[in-house]
């Protein structure tokens, strides 16, 4: 029971450094297209409390520790578009900078492990076993955030490639948009769409390294099984 708890932990720690990321990616690159709003508001940091949404955060700790499906968030980063030097490239690649830097974090975490299993550490190990986490929690965050379903990364994505009209209409869905979530959510669609996604990863990670890394990574997302 103990080192159930302690392994949910690791998950939640993991979890947190992950959501901080994809803020402050966020934050960062408005910054950089000339919004200084996300500054001003004190995101640009790591520090988890400039990020963290007190009932969003209490969600993440219900997924992590109860049977039950629960969807958490962080605080939104503000941002002023007016500012932006170009206000299309700001939008779409501010958007974009939060799954970009879960996808960096989950190249990361796939890199160090590959090391691992070159240099034959065990793949059962505390921490190949909270890299392969890495990977798994990194690939949710950019998949779930990339789906063009307001307010998420990827409507605001999609909103910049439709026609004025379709734009107006798009943005009233978004009042909407946690209805759209949770009812995904808990008709298991969400869940379906993300397997598929899964078994995309799959497939890549055995076509680019081969059988024997793509089973060390999964053998190091065992510990998952404990829970």
């Amino acid at each position: 029971m103990g080192g159930s708890f302690l392994l949910k932990v690791l998950i939640f720690v993991v979890l947190i450094i992950s959501v901080v990321m994809h803020e402050l990616s966020h934050g960062a690159v408005a910054d950089a297209n000339g919004d200084p709003t996300p500054r001003l508001a004190g995101r640009l940091t790591w520090n988890p409390l400039a990020h963290l949404d007190p009932l969003g955060t209490l969600f993440m700790i219900m997924i992590i520790f109860t049977p039950i499906p629960f969807i958490g968030w962080a605080k939104p980063v503000p941002i002023n578009p007016t500012y932006f030097r170009d206000y299309r490239k700001g939008m779409i690649s501010t958007a974009l900078a939060g799954p970009f830097a879960n996808f960096s974090l989950l190249v990361l975490c796939m890199g160090i492990l590959y090391f691992m299993y070159i240099f034959q550490v065990s793949p059962k190990s505390l921490v190949a076993g909270m890299l392969g986490i890495g990977v798994l929690i990194n690939f949710v965050l950019m998949f779930f955030n990339l789906l063009p379903i307001p307010p998420l990364d990827g409507s605001k994505v999609l909103l910049q490639f439709l026609p004025w009209k379709q734009q107006t209409a798009f943005l009233k869905v978004e009042s909407f948009g946690f209805i759209i979530l949770i009812a995904l959510l808990f008709t298991g669609v969400l869940g379906t769409l993300l397997m598929w996604a899964f078994t995309g990863l799959s497939w890549a990670t055995l076509h680019l390294f081969g059988p024997d890394f793509a089973n060390y990574v999964v053998q190091t997302q065992m510990l998952l099984q404990k829970r």
